[in-house]
C-alpha cells in the first residue's frame, strides 16, 4: 500500500490514474478492510485512500461512495469505543475526512442521509474528545 501510495502521490496524470487504476485497487483493498476483523485491519488503508483523494481531487469523487461503504462504519466502530486502541486507524480515518472535505465536497453532498449524518457525528464526535 506504500508503494500505491507514492506512486499516486508522484503521478502526472490523475485521470489516467482514476480511470485506469483505483478502481480494481478499490475494489481489492476495499473489500479486505471492510471484511477484516478490526485487529487484522490495516490503517495503511486509510491512509492510503487519503493519498488517492488528496492527489486525484475530483477526479476520484464519484468512489467516494465506496470508499465510505467500505471503511467509514467499521473504523468508526473501532475508534469510538477506546481512545487508545487503534490511534493510527484514528489518525488516518480523519485524515481521510479532511482530504474528501477539500478535494471532494460534492460526494459529501451525495452520499445517502444516514451516512452523511454518520459523517457530521463522526466529526462532532471527534471535537468533543481531542
Amino acid at each position: 500500500l506504500k508503494l500505491i501510495s507514492g506512486w499516486v502521490s508522484r503521478s502526472n496524470d490523475p485521470q489516467m490514474v482514476a480511470e485506469n487504476f483505483i478502481l480494481p485497487l478499490l475494489d481489492a483493498v476495499l473489500l479486505d478492510y471492510q471484511r477484516n476483523v478490526p485487529a487484522a485491519r490495516e490503517p495503511e488503508v486509510l491512509s492510503t485512500m487519503a493519498t488517492i483523494v488528496n492527489r486525484l481531487e475530483n477526479h476520484i469523487t464519484n468512489s467516494i461512495p465506496q470508499i465510505f461503504d467500505a471503511v467509514f462504519e467499521c473504523t468508526l466502530g473501532m475508534i469510538n469505543k477506546d481512545f487508545e486502541e487503534f490511534p493510527e486507524h484514528r489518525t488516518n480515518f480523519f485524515l481521510l475526512l479532511q482530504a474528501v472535505n477539500s478535494h471532494c465536497f460534492q460526494a459529501l453532498l451525495n452520499i445517502p442521509p444516514a451516512q452523511f449524518k454518520l459523517v457530521l457525528d463522526s466529526i462532532i464526535w471527534a471535537f468533543k474528545h481531542t
